[in-house]
């Protein structure tokens, strides 16, 4: 070309061209063709013979595409974007930029000219959309990934017409097969229930219980047909195998005597593995006989690998308490026990946690006093 004199009658020319356009609509495609001129001229070697040459060509490009994507703002009246021209421009000034000041002329347009469509395709979304471990079905309308719900234990008529009710779903998938991999679910206590007499302090009142508990059912293919109980206290996480996940949220019965109130609980699923270092747990809570009697069979919680030590009430009995664990097993018969001595409220070696026997299914308890106590199972999950 003639040099920057020539480009700048052709950039004059443009501009006299969409001046007199009668609308906003007409001027952006006058000067669309203006920056798409310039675009080529700065791509051309055969034109664009120097450095400077395709530096100016591709500045005058820029300020075409600018021009036209604010005409076409003021048509629109909408926020300004960028336009295509205004994106080709700016990759072939990268192109250029990549290629240094020291590339030879014929050889560095050739390079340019092979750079440049990666440089675009990498800003292109619908090319280059990015990527997403999330499962292909997470888009499904049947799928919930995580919310919140208000439950209590027994709900009353009233509390039932309010939406509080004793399980509601608050997390569930059902993918497909090649989609199995580790999920991890986030159990949350929203809220704790309010204390009328200390609303400072969190709480409930002197008789009020609230025992956030989850039901999460979970597996792959045909192994999904099974459900673990689990507490979900003031939070829990969990990463499991699935293609498959439901979770339930409510509360266990309280002790005797105990008023239950409603929470609010929620879960939520992540496509990845986020194990959390604290293991899930299901607490087995019940009342010691009096007297050294045996009591009822009590079921080990699903995926029980440990017992932690026990906790319950013994500041208010003379001489503390003790009590033993009996494993039983299907049929059962006690294959193994635990003892527990809290005479001097001391736990001693019950401070460790106590692994439960792979064949036993089943546990009582005998003590030689009466008192609650609760049984925190950790789960291998």
């Amino acid at each position: 070309m003639a040099g920057r004199p020539a480009a700048l009658r052709l950039a004059d020319t443009f501009v006299g061209m969409a001046a007199k356009a009668p609308n906003n609509k007409a001027r952006a495609e006058i000067l669309r063709r203006g920056a798409a001129t310039f675009a080529g001229m700065a791509s051309d070697p055969a034109v664009a013979k120097t450095e400077g040459a395709r530096g100016f060509l591709t500045t005058v490009g820029l300020e075409f595409a600018g021009a036209a994507a604010q005409a076409a703002t003021e048509q629109y009246n909408e926020r300004p974007t960028t336009s295509d021209f205004t994106q080709l421009m700016r990759d072939t000034a990268a192109a250029w930029a990549q290629l240094g000041p020291d590339a030879a002329m014929t050889d560095a347009a050739l390079n340019a000219a092979a750079i440049q469509p990666p440089i675009a395709n990498a800003n292109d979304p619908g090319i280059n959309p990015g990527v997403s471990v999330a499962p292909a079905s997470w888009g499904g309308a049947n799928v919930t990934l995580g919310r919140s719900a208000m439950v209590t234990f027994n709900p009353t008529p009233a509390q039932i017409q309010a939406g509080i009710l004793a399980t509601q779903t608050v997390a569930f998938w059902q993918g497909s097969k090649r989609e199995a991999q580790a999920m991890t679910i986030d159990l949350t206590m929203v809220a704790p229930p309010a204390n009328p007499q200390h609303p400072h302090r969190g709480g409930g009142g002197p008789d009020q219980e609230s025992r956030p508990m989850a039901i999460i059912q979970y597996g792959v293919d045909g192994n999904t047909q099974y459900s673990v109980p689990v507490d979900v206290g003031q939070g829990r996480r969990i990463t499991v195998p699935a293609n498959y996940i439901s979770v339930n949220v409510g509360c266990d019965p309280p002790f005797e005597g105990g008023e239950p109130v409603p929470i609010t609980l929620g879960a939520s699923i992540g496509m990845f593995q986020a194990a959390s270092v604290s293991p899930p747990t299901r607490t087995v809570s019940l009342e010691t006989p009096f007297g050294g009697v045996e009591s009822d069979f009590f079921p080990i919680p699903v995926r029980a690998s440990r017992l932690l030590p026990p906790v319950m009430v013994i500041g208010v009995l003379p001489g503390g308490v003790k009590f033993n664990i009996n494993w039983c097993r299907l049929s059962g018969q006690v294959i193994g026990q635990t003892f527990y001595d809290y005479s001097n409220q001391n736990a001693g070696s019950v401070s460790q946690p106590v692994v439960v026997p792979y064949d036993a299914f089943f546990f009582t308890i005998t003590a030689d006093t009466q008192t609650d106590v609760r049984l925190p199972f950790e789960l291998s999950l």
